[in-house]
């Protein structure tokens, strides 16, 4: 939905045939001047939560949060 919400699935290449794409869901929230990011990610089997969370801050919320404050990130590499 254009300017309210993102939603994508998808699953990991290591994940059982019998398990559920995942759903992960951006919704936008506008606040006056600021915009609140709610994620929601759905059908992750329970073997890749741990995993998936870690994954997220390490390679988007963190670096998204450095973005937002102004600061100057570094290229991840992998």
């Amino acid at each position: 939905v254009k300017n309210k919400m993102i939603v994508q699935t998808w699953r990991g290449k290591d994940w059982d045939k019998e398990d559920q794409d995942s759903v992960f869901i951006i919704k936008l929230d506008p606040k006056g001047k600021d915009t609140i990011l709610h994620a929601t990610h759905a059908n992750v089997p329970e073997k890749s939560v741990d995993g998936i969370k870690k994954g997220w801050n390490d390679h988007y919320w963190n670096h998204w949060k450095e973005v937002l404050a102004g600061k100057p990130i570094t290229p991840v590499k992998m």
